[in-house]
């Protein structure tokens, strides 16, 4: 299964490959909203995106909203420092499957990406 994550914080990053390339997921890294999108347009839609929202050159909500408007957006979730109510009904209402507050438990994050991936083969 493949991840595309859009995280521009490299502690997270690391934390994120080590445990879902563990877990047996091929994952991308791009550290930005714009180059998220651009690896969205340009190549076979992943199994899941895990996006920040808070990234320089394109937020995560911009990305989500572009995507969606585009009808381009894969599963989606949302990973976060973000935790404003308002934040979070936003990313619901952009129709993301999970929204993530940081700091993450690793294996609560690890059970919502196989929960997320298999509401996609369902």
């Amino acid at each position: 299964m493949k991840i595309l994550l859009a995280e521009d914080g490299h502690d997270h990053a690391r934390i994120l490959l080590a445990v879902l390339s563990k877990n047996g997921f091929e994952v991308t890294w791009l550290q930005t909203g714009t180059e998220a999108y651009e690896s969205l347009v340009a190549n076979p839609a992943p199994d899941l995106l895990i996006t920040d929202i808070m990234m320089p050159g394109m937020s995560g909500f911009e990305l989500i909203a572009r995507l969606k408007s585009e009808n381009r957006m894969p599963p989606t979730i949302v990973l976060t420092g973000k935790q404003r109510e308002e934040d979070i009904l936003r990313g619901l209402e952009y129709g993301v499957l999970d929204y993530i507050v940081k700091p993450f438990s690793p294996s609560v994050l690890l059970a919502k990406v196989r929960n997320a991936i298999g509401r996609k083969a369902a």
